[in-house]
């Protein structure tokens, strides 16, 4: 009796440590690996951590950790096996970059420090378990660390009444996008975006912008990445007078061009005139008025010269857009193929991932049917093999019954004599011993039966989550058939609606190119024409002056006054001859009325190109009362009357 206590006492202690290990296996295939779902953003040179975690926590000493990035070969990044770093299977461009937290994995924490961080660690990384059979995807974006300040300047004026800017910015990473914003905020169209990748890996963008007057006189240019909200902006202010009024057609300016011609030859006899009168009355104010008039004769000369080219400039102004629009145009497509060809391979990829995670939980649900199936399968087992020990108990019992039962029919029916006794005694032992035999049978006996119970409910159990496994089983299959179907349908609706965009987009791109080319040809003719009608005035107006006298041509300035502002402090020269001029060492005397002269100086080079303008800061706050006078004078010490 004490010795079946014990086996008992044994076995139930057994159970007990078997049911404890079970319960840890299920809790430890509960956790999962847990990461952020945003990208992490590293600066370029720093260490960074990627997070991750085993939730519920648990104990990562004791499995695998791998970090990897799919797209590299060797693929992987950090092995941790039992808490050992594998350096053999690591990339050799982490080698001696990548660690982990050892005193942390205890707790569940798996995250991977990256030191030093390079342009080219910038991707997709995994982090998987293989245990666990649990994975987890983040993304990292590497930026640089300093990037410059975008330099606005003024790049030209397109003729049209509008003014060219330009914004360069240089040491982005990854590559940003620039935008132009007008006084109030509101985006500007601009040109197409240019983009550099230097030696170092970093970006270097340049735009332009044409404005007019109508978006006021301050304008931001915004150098920006979306991804993370790194903006930086600079803005320039673009006084009224740079804007100039566009010609209203070719024909206007034509006649606008002849009249100036006629109005130009009237004027000049007329000053012939003047001057021969002037010679003979003799007069100190003869040498001023002669070079005013020249001055004069000059300005209305380059007038007629930018009236002549203004057809030009609009004819190359009008070839460039053409241009311009077909290789955006081409640009455009290309990056549109582009962009669809990743959309593709980026909704690809999900799919696939998505197939495969549903796979994998699929065969861990078919894993767990298995392992039932062949719990059950051994409760069945036990089940018969203890009916079987049932049966053989009730058989002994049924023996030792029948065997008592004769015993007690020959004590009643024999009449021993007395010298018999002891053989009397004796069976009467035998009948104790074999009852005593038969309650430890029915003992066992109900012992058995109960356990018996006992494995039926088990068993019973068990098959009803079999039955609830394959269920989830079923479902689960139905539902990776159903989201692949999805999947297929959703990516041919949208490649097929992208494709029908792209196809009017083109459409309507080549009717503008068409329109433009026919209005380029119209340019031409018009072009044409009036070339031919300026030709001849412009060859009379020579004529008239070489014949002009030698002192006449040895007074006139080399630079004039283009343009005069005494609010926004500038004066524009311009250099009418045909070779270019430095004005380093040369003087500038304003006088008034009103108050003396002021000379200042040019101490560093100011080169002025042939027939080309040059703006020129001057502080006019104590000029604006009284006539002005404006005097340059050359390093010779020669003078010319500007104004």
């Amino acid at each position: 009796m004490f010795h079946q206590k014990t086996g008992l006492l044994l076995q139930s202690t057994i159970t007990a440590l078997l049911f404890c290990l079970l319960l840890t296996h299920c809790c430890r295939g509960q956790s999962q690996v847990m990461s952020p779902s945003q990208p992490i953003v590293a600066t370029l040179g720093d260490d960074i951590i990627l997070p991750s975690y085993l939730e519920p926590a648990y104990d990562a000493t004791t499995v695998t950790v791998e970090w990897a990035r799919p797209d590299l070969n060797p693929r992987f990044i950090y092995v941790s096996r039992s808490g050992h770093d594998l350096e053999k299977m690591k990339n050799p461009s982490f080698k001696g970059r990548t660690s982990m937290f050892i005193d942390e994995l205890k707790n569940g924490n798996i995250s991977l420090k990256i030191s030093k961080v390079k342009q080219a660690d910038a991707g997709r990384y995994r982090c998987f378990v293989p245990e666990l059979n649990e994975d987890t995807f983040m993304e990292l974006v590497v930026v640089s660390g300093a990037v410059s300040q975008p330099v606005t300047t003024l790049a030209g004026i397109d003729g049209k009444g509008g003014v060219v800017l330009q914004c360069d910015s240089a040491g982005w990473y990854p590559e940003p996008e620039v935008l132009w914003l007008d006084a109030e905020g509101n985006l500007l169209s601009a040109g197409p975006t240019e983009t550099l990748r230097g030696p170092d890996d970093l970006y270097s963008v340049s735009s332009r912008v044409t404005v007019e007057k109508k978006h006021g006189n301050k304008f931001t240019c915004r150098v920006q990445q979306n991804n993370i909200n790194q903006t930086r902006d600079t803005w320039i202010h673009v006084p009224h007078d740079f804007f100039v009024v566009q010609s209203c057609s070719t024909s206007t300016t034509v006649s606008l061009a002849v009249c100036m011609v006629v109005s130009i030859i009237l004027f000049i006899l007329a000053v012939v005139l003047f001057v021969h009168m002037r010679r003979q009355n003799r007069t100190k104010r003869r040498e001023d008025v002669q070079v005013k008039s020249e001055e004069e004769e000059a300005l209305m000369l380059m007038k007629t010269l930018e009236k002549e080219k203004q057809p030009e400039s609009k004819r190359v102004n009008k070839e460039a857009e053409v241009s311009l629009l077909v290789d955006e145009e081409r640009h455009q497509d290309q990056l549109k193929e582009e962009e669809l060809k990743q959309k593709e391979q980026q909704r690809k990829k999900e799919a696939e991932n998505m197939i495969q995670r549903l796979k994998e939980k699929l065969d861990m649900k078919k894993n767990k049917v298995e392992n039932k199936q062949s719990e059950l399968q051994r409760f069945q087992e036990e089940k018969k093999k203890i009916q079987e020990d049932l049966q053989n108990l009730i058989k002994d019992l049924n023996t030792k019954n029948t065997k008592l039962k004769t015993i007690t029919e020959e004590l009643a029916k024999s009449s021993w004599p007395s010298f018999l006794s002891s053989e009397k005694q004796k069976k009467k032992e035998d009948e104790k011993k074999i009852q005593r035999e038969i309650e430890n049978l029915s003992k066992q006996l109900m012992t058995k039966n109960t356990e018996f119970q006992n494995k039926d409910e088990e068993c019973e159990e068990k098959q009803v989550e079999l039955k609830q496994l394959l269920d989830d089983q079923q479902k689960m299959e139905i539902k990776l058939q159903s989201e692949e179907q999805k999947l297929k349908k959703k990516e041919y609706d949208d490649i097929k609606n992208q494709l029908q965009l792209e196809t009017e987009e083109r459409k309507k791109a080549e009717n503008e190119v068409k329109m433009l080319k026919t209005d380029l040809k119209e340019l031409q003719n018009e072009k044409q024409k009036s070339e031919r009608k300026l030709k001849t005035e412009l060859q009379e107006m020579k004529e008239i002056n070489q014949n002009s006298s030698a002192s006449w041509r040895s007074m006139t300035a080399p630079i004039i006054l283009e343009m005069l502002n005494t609010w926004e402090n500038y004066i524009r020269l311009r250099n009418i001859s045909s070779e270019e001029i430095n004005l380093e060492g040369w003087k500038l005397k304003l006088k008034t009325t009103t108050r003396g002269p002021t000379i200042t100086k040019w101490n560093h080079p100011l080169i002025i190109k042939a027939e080309g303008s040059h703006y020129v800061n001057v502080d006019f706050t104590a000029w604006r009362t009284g006539e002005l006078q404006i005097t340059l004078i050359t390093n010779e010490g020669k003078e010319y009357r500007l104004q």
